[in-house]
């Protein structure tokens, strides 16, 4: 059974190699693909895992880039390892680890010109009814908005049995001997949602932006006018899924590491581990080893909990 560790950028694969050298060995050729021989955290079982360095920051370098390694390297199980933002200092301090299968994206495909049949709002107005109402944040000159459009991605949907092997990792690391150090990172793995943008994050209004927009659709312009398939007023999106769970982190490249596994033909189990450097309204970039380091480690607990446990997982042994 293979396995790809897809890590972003030569400086998150830098502050990862000592994490990577300490608990196996690292090939020393430079290459997108780097073998590795893990020696084991929780079963001291060696694994041969393939190291995929992305190189590029953003989802659609992502996604074309999983994509290749998907047919020539064809994994069993895929996981994106690297360091994010919190969206919640509370829930997700920087440090900490966050882990899921699932992620969300809101992106403009279109600056439109407003029409008389678009407003600008500050929210949701009744009085406004027959008008496509859009979010006065998305606008760009006088007369143009950014039309956004909405993507969530669950290419296999599996949460009874990802919440399984999250919960078997804090288990087992507690009692197979790991330095404390280690053993506190990955005991403390928490499972989250991931939103996946195309720009870095660093102040609070997007920040505020975000939470709004995936809570609420009210004034999203496709929900009003493209994306609707009802009469009777209970509309729903017809041309993508959407999630209304908060998100607990944002990063640059779940959503295209998520889409490129989506259409693989191939039988792909995904992960995503990311560690938290900051906090996404207080940018620093103090913690990015911290957080590297704490994402490669936990990432190596899930594939080896994920292969030495591959039955709960729909498909991964077909």
């Amino acid at each position: 059974m293979s396995i790809c560790l897809f890590i972003p950028l030569r400086k998150e694969l830098n502050y990862a190699k000592t994490v990577l050298n300490e608990f196996g060995q690292l090939a020393t050729k430079k290459s997108s693909v780097v073998p590795y021989n893990f020696k084991g955290l929780l079963f001291k079982k060696r694994l041969k895992i393939s190291v995929c360095l992305i190189d590029d920051m953003g989802n659609w370098p992502t996604a074309a880039y999983v994509a290749w390694a998907l047919g020539a390297l064809k994994p069993k199980i895929a996981i994106l390892a690297g360091i994010a933002g919190s969206l919640d200092a509370k829930a997700l301090p920087v440090g900490s680890v966050v882990a899921s299968y699932r992620a969300k994206t809101i992106y403009a495909n279109k600056i439109k010109k407003r029409s008389e049949r678009e407003v600008f709002v500050d929210e949701y107005l009744s009085s406004a009814d027959g008008k496509i109402q859009v979010d006065r944040r998305e606008k760009v000159f006088t007369d143009s908005f950014f039309r956004n459009k909405r993507r969530y991605y669950d290419p296999l949907p599996m949460e009874e049995e990802f919440s399984k092997i999250i919960e078997e990792i804090r288990t087992r690391c507690m009692s197979v001997g790991l330095p404390p150090e280690v053993s506190s990172v990955i005991s403390g793995i928490k499972i989250g949602q991931i939103f996946s943008g195309d720009l870095v994050i660093d102040c609070e209004e997007a920040v505020q932006y975000i939470s709004d927009k995936i809570k609420d659709d009210t004034l999203d312009y496709y929900r009003q006018k493209d994306m609707l398939d009802s009469a009777d007023g209970n509309a729903s999106y017809i041309r993508a899924d959407w999630d209304f769970e908060p998100a607990s982190a944002v990063d640059m490249e779940s959503a295209g590491f998520l889409h490129a596994i989506q259409i693989a033909e191939a039988t792909v189990t995904p992960f995503i581990v990311r560690g938290i450097s900051d906090v996404c309204a207080q940018k620093n970039d103090n913690h990015q080893e911290l957080a590297a380091r704490n994402a490669i480690v936990s990432a190596l607990a899930v594939a080896e909990m994920a292969y030495n446990h591959g039955a709960v997982i729909p498909g991964l042994n077909d």
